[in-house]
């Protein structure tokens, strides 16, 4: 009977899996290189002053790099001022971005916490991702 429930419970949440493989024109989406550059927000969350936000993501990704099975490396290249995101601007500006965003730019609705929003070309390569977290209806 457990096990039957089990199954179950596996078969009717396959949609809320926390990721997914998506397959452009039968390509993998995928990274051309295994390092991959980023741009942390200098300021963080307005919500924190002691920098406890920046850490935590600089943990998160230490985490991320350490996985044994991944050959994927996030490498932080400094911090910047820039709030400025595909999911705010629907623009490449050639920089992977880890930001908040704190005003009205904020697109989605206040349940949202972050979204991540990768471009790729036509041969399914990754050219830009910006994960963009939502400081203007949620506090951190």
């Amino acid at each position: 009977m457990r096990f039957l429930l089990a199954t179950l419970c596996l078969f009717y949440s396959a949609t809320a899996w926390p990721f997914s493989i998506s397959l452009q024109q039968g390509d993998e989406i995928r990274w051309a290189n295994a390092s991959i550059e980023y741009e942390l927000q200098e300021d963080g969350s307005d919500d924190l002053e002691d920098g406890s936000d920046l850490g935590a993501i600089r943990s998160a990704v230490k985490s991320w790099n350490n996985v044994a099975c991944s050959s994927l490396e996030l490498i932080e290249t400094g911090t910047g001022q820039g709030t400025d995101t595909i999911a705010i601007t629907g623009e490449l500006d050639g920089i992977n971005r880890l930001t908040w965003v704190e005003d009205e730019r904020w697109p989605y609705g206040s349940l949202v916490l972050g979204a991540a929003t990768p471009i790729y070309d036509a041969d399914g390569l990754i050219v830009e991702a910006d994960i963009t977290l939502n400081g203007y209806s949620a506090s951190w």
